[in-house]
């Protein structure tokens, strides 16, 4: 039978999406004993051979999570991950490129997991949001995320948040 340790294998899986392993902390040990906390990265570049960025973006901060549930043995597989990214805009940003983004969609606010937010909102995006158990449900316009997608990542989630997006993309 074989031993898979979900630990090393949620960092192998985040290796694919070009992460060194040794920034993760995946050196192999033990699982750890709660919800690990994300891994945020800050390298617009990087983000930009990964996914879709609109010109006028002038930084981000992104993680990548395993779709799986928590504790999940299961062995993810190369579109098992979600990249969510906070893309901060310039101020001429939405005058210059709103237009790609379409009118606002209706529908229900989204709902972020809380441990997510607070690494990757500004603080005035999480002042307006609310605290609903682990999740904050902003308070965001939504977007048409088809103009972030590209032939390898599909955008999911577009919102437009203070003065950026928060865009959250699948793998294909």
């Amino acid at each position: 039978m074989i031993s898979v340790n979900p630990r090393r294998t949620v960092c192998l899986v985040v290796l694919v999406f070009g992460l060194g392993l040794g920034q993760l902390g995946c050196e192999g040990g033990s699982a750890p004993s709660g919800p690990a906390a994300p891994v945020v990265s800050t390298d617009l570049a990087r983000l930009r051979t990964l996914v879709a960025i609109p010109p006028g973006v002038i930084s981000a901060r992104w993680l990548v999570r395993p779709l799986r549930p928590e504790g999940s043995r299961l062995v993810p597989g190369p579109t098992d991950t979600l990249l969510l990214a906070y893309l901060e805009t310039a101020p001429t940003f939405w005058s210059e490129h709103g237009p790609l983004f379409g009118t606002s969609l209706t529908g229900p606010p989204q709902r972020v997991r809380a441990v997510d937010a607070r690494v990757l909102l500004p603080a005035a995006v999480l002042q307006q949001a609310t605290l609903l158990g682990d999740e904050y449900q902003l308070a965001c316009d939504r977007l048409d995320p088809h103009a972030l997608s590209a032939s390898t990542q599909t955008a999911v989630m577009a919102l437009h948040c203070a003065s950026g997006i928060l865009a959250a993309f699948r793998s294909q």
